[in-house]
């Protein structure tokens, strides 16, 4: 059962167990049944041919484009502009900020979003309940201050549930400080998603491999020998030895080509982002997904949204 202030989702394999659950929270609170889950939080759900989910915002991002003129826009392959980076100094302060932001959305992200409407985050359906993640950083990426960005993707099976890409709030001195400080933020999500799951009473059988494309980082987390350069981030360094120690985490290199947190933390090319993307499991709707309906919810009322059995 998942709960968000007024909307509830319940799932279950027994369609008995879903119908006691709602009589027993009916006898406590107001409920409205809204029936099989479609829409929750802004988002379409709907089954996949493969026995999935697929999760989108086709109608959302349909009255974004409507509402901004940008319905018949010519569609671009990607929502990054490679090599560019936006300086805060040297320019001429925007009159007014929020239409500045509007407009440079308008240009590239409604653009690539008329060319995906189509397109949904696949959950597949799985066995595998094992934690791995992709961790980067750009090292120096904002002129302004030359503070890194941290980016990751933590993966559960084959699906993504979290995934994060994040300003470093400190400068670090070399590239390998850097990926440091990323691999250790995804370190403390990996360690809260194992909560998660062990409250949840889901075992893990593998002990969570975190891969990177800087092979600084795994030479530095093996060697025990402390260096004067390390000092500053000894923290996030000791973290990641202490849990690869005690055998609660793994830590693998990658070559760069195959590293999908590079979408997180640069704006990669064209052909480089149209191969990381279907990684992502961000795919075309499947043909034979269902049609979900578009009931809206009774504000005076808990909402309860039945994943189908």
């Amino acid at each position: 059962m998942l709960v968000y202030v007024y909307d509830i989702i319940i799932t279950s394999r027994s369609g008995q167990a879903i119908s006691n659950l709602i009589a027993k929270l009916n006898a406590k609170f107001p409920l409205k049944n809204l029936g099989k889950l479609h829409h929750f939080l802004g988002l379409e759900v709907q089954p996949a041919s493969n026995g999935g989910l697929q999760l989108s915002q086709t109608k959302y991002i349909s009255n974004l484009l409507t509402k901004t003129n940008m319905s018949n826009a010519r569609p671009i392959k990607t929502m990054f502009a490679p090599s560019t980076k936006l300086l805060a100094i040297g320019t001429d302060q925007a009159q007014d900020p929020q239409l500045y932001r509007f407009v440079i959305g308008a240009l590239q992200i409604l653009r690539y979003l008329n060319g995906t409407i189509d397109y949904c985050l696949h959950f597949n359906k799985t066995n595998d309940l094992n934690i791995s993640a992709f961790c980067d950083s750009d090292w120096a990426f904002y002129p302004n201050d030359l503070r890194s960005t941290s980016g990751y993707y933590v993966h559960l099976g084959n699906n993504i549930v979290s995934w994060t890409t994040q300003k470093q709030k400190v400068v670090s001195k070399f590239s390998t400080e850097a990926e440091f400080r990323s691999l250790s933020t995804v370190a403390s999500e990996i360690a809260y998603i194992q909560k998660v799951l062990f409250k949840l009473q889901i075992p893990i059988t593998r002990v969570p491999q975190i891969w990177c494309d800087n092979q600084g980082v795994v030479l530095l987390y093996a060697n025990p020998v402390l260096h004067r350069k390390n000092k500053h981030f000894e923290l996030d360094l000791w973290y990641i030895r202490e849990k690869v120690a005690r055998g609660e985490l793994i830590v693998k290199h990658v070559l760069a080509h195959f590293q999908v947190a590079d979408l997180l933390t640069k704006a990669p090319s064209s052909s480089a982002f149209l191969e990381l993307r279907p990684k992502l499991n961000v795919k075309q709707k499947s043909t034979l997904s269902l049609q979900g309906d578009n009931k809206e919810k009774d504000q005076n009322h808990n909402s309860v949204r039945i994943l189908g059995t």
